[in-house]
């Protein structure tokens, strides 16, 4: 399993969001909802309004806000979504974030079929087309990336819209109308035991919903690694609004990006996007964690390198790195030295992170994740072995079974001054 560079933590954070936006939950016996009536009837007006809708499209922006003391950061994704009931779907995204080449792709169910394809990855998926618009939305086998469902949107358009907003819900109130654009609105609150979330509806018999804010502050505590301080929002905005438009069947045509291949799942392991093994390591240098820097060619002709591209946002990396640590360890005297090179993210949280797990590595700072980009880290963990000749020997994405194994048969056949690529040494 492997996290894409730069929009795993977006992405955890879109599916805590999503769970804050009606998504069944299983607590424990709790007070019945304190639900304000008017609020509820707001709600009620916009879910039948969906309801009843047989096509649909809209844009949707998504901006994530995460800010720890003076520290902010922010990031905006955008979607376009045309759909026709029962199970016609066509969606374009492209996500935001730290990386340097856009992340972007589409979904498209043609009633029989639903297709995803990510451009950058040059693959796509196939499967059989779910029966309803809901059942599109909430298949995690064919969806890979949570971007590509329009969070809160998908909730209005399951076959119970507003038994699926509310399910969770703790309370609701009515904050009263707002202009925006010379149109009024109607502003309702969600309280959920993980966050807050605010709606504008549209006053009238058009009642479409212009943006929602979602405060996920509390569903940090759930999350290691994160400064008390740290608040998290998303906003979400609604443009270009078309109900029951005339969309032309080509719409929900799907064609396969020029040299795109079909695969079963985007997790499978593909390092074609890598930096090749045989090839001269890029030259870099980089700050260390603790002040000095490090520059790869200092070791040609003495170490062995490992490099290791990772987030402390990353699951797999977490899973990884305690075993790539242990193995550098055992192999420090041999010649061989581990730089854990992380992707964009600041010093506390990288001290915080390898504190919390007790992890004595040498951390080098690639800020903006350039030398990432350099080295094909599209997926992190990515793991580099770089010989003393200074090319690069292997080359490993994903937290792969067996890779104790592995790297220690690398790692001898590189100490015993073996080439793992068959070039002479």
């Amino acid at each position: 399993m492997r996290a894409i560079k730069g929009l795993s933590a977006a992405i955890a954070v879109l599916m805590l969001c999503s769970a804050a936006l009606g998504q069944p939950k299983a607590p424990p016996e709790k007070p019945a909802p304190k639900l304000d009536p008017k609020a509820t009837e707001v709600i009620r007006q916009m879910c039948d309004y969906f309801k009843v809708a047989q096509e649909l499209s809209v844009d949707i922006s998504y901006t994530l806000t995460e800010t720890a003391g003076a520290k902010k950061s922010e990031r905006t994704s955008t979607v376009h979504m045309t759909v026709r009931r029962p199970n016609f779907v066509y969606v374009s995204w492209e996500l935001g974030g730290a990386q340097t080449v856009p992340i972007s792709g589409t979904l498209v169910c043609d009633g029989k079929n639903l297709y995803v394809s990510i451009p950058l990855l040059k693959q796509y998926t196939a499967g059989k087309a779910p029966e309803d618009l809901g059942a599109v939305f909430s298949s995690k086998d064919a969806i890979p990336l949570v971007a590509a469902v329009p969070l809160f949107l998908d909730n209005l358009l399951v076959s119970n819209p507003y038994e699926t907003i509310m399910d969770g819900v703790l309370g609701t109130s009515y904050a009263g109308t707002e202009e925006v654009a010379g149109a009024q609105y109607r502003r309702v609150k969600f309280v959920q035991e993980d966050s807050d979330v605010e709606a504008w509806v549209a006053a009238g018999d058009k009642p479409l919903i212009l943006k929602a804010m979602v405060d996920a502050t509390r569903s940090l505590k759930h999350m290691e690694a994160v400064p008390a301080d740290a608040q998290m929002m998303l906003a979400i905005r609604f443009d270009k609004w078309a109900m029951n438009p005339e969309v032309p069947d080509e719409r929900f045509k799907f064609v396969p990006p020029e040299g795109s291949q079909k695969v079963a799942s985007f997790s499978e392991p593909d390092e074609a996007h890598t930096i090749p093994a045989g090839t001269p390591a890029p030259d870099f240098k980089l700050p260390l964690l603790g002040g000095g820097q490090m520059t790869l060619s200092q070791h040609k002709g003495k170490e062995i390198v490992i490099l290791d591209f990772w987030a402390s946002w990353c699951p797999p990396c977490r899973t990884s790195m305690p075993i790539i640590e242990e193995i550098a360890a055992a192999y420090k005297d041999k010649g061989v030295v581990l730089y854990a090179v992380n992707q964009d993210e600041d010093a506390a949280t990288i001290q915080k992170f390898l504190a919390a797990q007790k992890l004595n590595v040498t951390v080098a700072l690639d800020k903006g994740g350039a030398v990432g980009d350099q080295y094909g880290a599209v997926y992190i963990p990515l793991t580099v072995i770089v010989g003393k000749d200074g090319l690069v020997q292997a080359v490993h994405g994903g937290l792969r079974a067996g890779m104790k194994k592995s790297l220690t048969d690398e790692l001898d056949a590189l100490v015993a001054g073996k080439s793992l690529t068959g070039e002479k040494k």
